[in-house]
């Protein structure tokens, strides 16, 4: 069996997967209301973060998330950044090319008017080309459009105590993958 890896490598035998890390965020996440910028949504410290135990290795985002945007017929935004180091800058990867004002991003959700949270998968490569040992941190960032008010992670808008509402969990995964150079 053959791993083929985008920067034309080749690894034969055993799967190149070397580690897995995972979170589990139970709680309620909310944004800033109405801002006209980009605003850390998860993480932005040092949460998610994995330290590559082989060199040159991918490292595949997996992020599974119960999102709901509140008000207006608008919604946000959302990317994923990395930084290398707890005190590197952060830098946005496989995101959509930029054309005129519009924004650079992974994902769009769109306000949804209902009261359960919608769930979404959401999965990125990141090709790196440093030595074990690194560690990479990842933050997801949104932009509000306007019109929306807020974005909220495992909350419904309408969080009445009633058996019509809910809370739900989210997850993110990083998982280290050999990539021979």
């Amino acid at each position: 069996m053959a791993i083929n890896f985008a920067n034309g490598g080749t690894q034969t035998g055993p799967a190149g997967l070397v580690q897995v890390q995972q979170w589990h965020i139970n709680g309620v996440v909310s944004s800033a209301a109405s801002q006209s910028a980009w605003y850390d949504f998860i993480g932005g410290g040092n949460n998610y973060g994995i330290t590559l135990k082989t060199a040159n290795s991918d490292i595949i985002l997996t992020s599974s998330l119960n999102l709901d945007v509140n008000g207006g017929s608008t919604g946000q935004f959302l990317k994923w950044q990395y930084r290398i180091g707890s005190s590197g800058s952060w830098t946005d990867f496989n995101v959509a090319t930029a054309s005129g004002s519009r924004r650079q991003a992974h994902f769009a959700l769109k306000t949804s008017n209902q009261n359960d949270p919608r769930h979404r998968n959401h999965r990125q490569v990141l090709e790196t080309n440093l030595s074990a040992g690194t560690t990479i941190y990842f933050k997801l960032q949104t932009w509000l459009i306007p019109g929306a008010n807020y974005i909220k992670l495992n909350h419904a808008q309408n969080d009445s105590d009633n058996g019509n509402n809910c809370r739900t969990t989210s997850q993110i995964f990083l998982e280290e993958f050999n990539n021979p150079t």
